[in-house]
């Protein structure tokens, strides 16, 4: 049988060929596209409330009082896993953080040190330098104000990331934000009644982990 090529097999092939050149195009856009990797998320923790206290008991569970009568109540600290994103308690082995008032210390191996940087801006943690010693007092991650005003406040330092080794040997950047419920506004007037000011030891910060174990924080 003798097959004759006609201007309309000419076009019907253009047409083809048109087709599998686009279709190949956009395969290869996506593949290129499934190699990008996706920015970390950055999450908020609003108000970890370590201010709670507890009735302090005996060996055999009852009240222990003072000399008044009163019960004696002792603070419960507040335990943070980052690698879980959520806040466990003191008998967890899984937590990083425990903030103790103005103090925080690391636990289960989880180990960080202090950097200076914008949070946005930092994306590669550190290989070294890393401790498991507990970071505390006036010029660490917070300046307390004495009788500069707003008087006798516990203000985070813009400025300073915490970088965290967690417990299972991830990577974290954290930016501690307050220190008072509510994350008030620490210019105002209200906020210089340090007597009437809101709940201390309560935080809010921000982090981000990165779970592959990679030091990329971004």
């Amino acid at each position: 049988m003798k097959t004759t090529f006609t201007q309309a097999n000419a076009v019907t092939l253009a047409f083809i060929m048109v087709f599998f050149t686009l279709s190949l195009s956009s395969c290869s856009k996506d593949d290129g596209d499934n190699n990008v990797t996706p920015e970390l998320e950055v999450k908020t923790v609003e108000d970890l409330d370590g201010s709670k206290t507890r009735v302090l008991l005996d060996d055999s569970g009852n009240p222990i009082t003072n000399e008044n009568g009163d019960e004696v109540l002792v603070p419960i600290r507040a335990y943070f896993d980052f690698s879980a994103g959520k806040e466990v308690d003191s008998t967890s082995t899984t937590w990083d953080i425990k903030f103790d008032g103005t103090t925080l210390s690391f636990g289960n191996g989880a180990e960080a040190q202090l950097v200076e940087g914008i949070f946005d801006n930092y994306v590669t943690a550190p290989s070294t330098g890393f401790s498991t010693e507990n970071m505390a007092g006036s010029g660490t991650w917070y300046n307390y104000t004495a009788t500069t005003d707003p008087q006798h406040a516990i203000l985070p330092i813009p400025g300073k990331i915490l970088v965290l080794k967690t417990h299972d040997d991830k990577y974290a950047k954290i930016e501690l934000i307050s220190y008072y419920r509510g994350n008030p506004d620490t210019s105002a007037e209200a906020f210089k009644d340090f007597m009437n000011r809101p709940d201390s030891k309560v935080y809010t910060f921000r982090y981000v982990v990165q779970p592959d174990g990679s030091t990329n924080l971004k």
